[in-house]
Parts: C-alpha cells; sequence; structure tokens
C-alpha cells in the first residue's frame, strides 16, 4: 500500500489523493506585494471597496488586488490565487 518507498530506488510513492491533498504546499500562492488602495477600486476576492489609507496586496502574477481579509484566506486556506486560477494574468 501507499505512501511507501519503492523497494528498487528508495524513492517515495504516493497515491494520486495523497499528492492531490499535497499540491498546494507544493506550489503555494506567489507572495503578494503591499499597495496603496486606489479610489473606486474593489477587492477581487469580495468586491469590497476600498477606503482611502488602507493598504491592498497585489499578486505580481496576475496583478489582481486583495483586501487584507482576502489575502489571509488566500495564502491560509485556499492556497491558490483566484486571479491566477481564473486565467488572469499579466500582460508585462
Amino acid at each position: 500500500t501507499v505512501p511507501c518507498d519503492c523497494p528498487v530506488c528508495d524513492l517515495p510513492l504516493v497515491a494520486a489523493p495523497h499528492l492531490a491533498r499535497s499540491y498546494h504546499h507544493l506550489f503555494p500562492a506567489p507572495a503578494y506585494v503591499d499597495v496603496a488602495a486606489e479610489a473606486g477600486s474593489a477587492c477581487f476576492g469580495c468586491r469590497a471597496a476600498a477606503a482611502p489609507d488602507e493598504t491592498r496586496f497585489r499578486c505580481p502574477e496576475c496583478r489582481s488586488v486583495f483586501c487584507a481579509d482576502c489575502d489571509d484566506f488566500v495564502h491560509t486556506a485556499l492556497h491558490n490565487c483566484p486571479g491566477c486560477v481564473g486565467g488572469r494574468r499579466s500582460a508585462s
């Protein structure tokens, strides 16, 4: 049964469900960059409007902007950037 080590080469063997459950640990969401909130901008995750003095967080890959609550949710529970998963990639 798996998980176990290969008796020939000693590589760890795992079942597909185990690999799927650990995928987010192998490829975590990128660390977001702090940015100043722009007037009239909304969080990509919850669509909440930004307060004038609020710090927002931008994904370096897709450039989607998130509030602090959604940034925390993405990195602690979801483990994938919704903008990146949805195919919203930066042109640069």
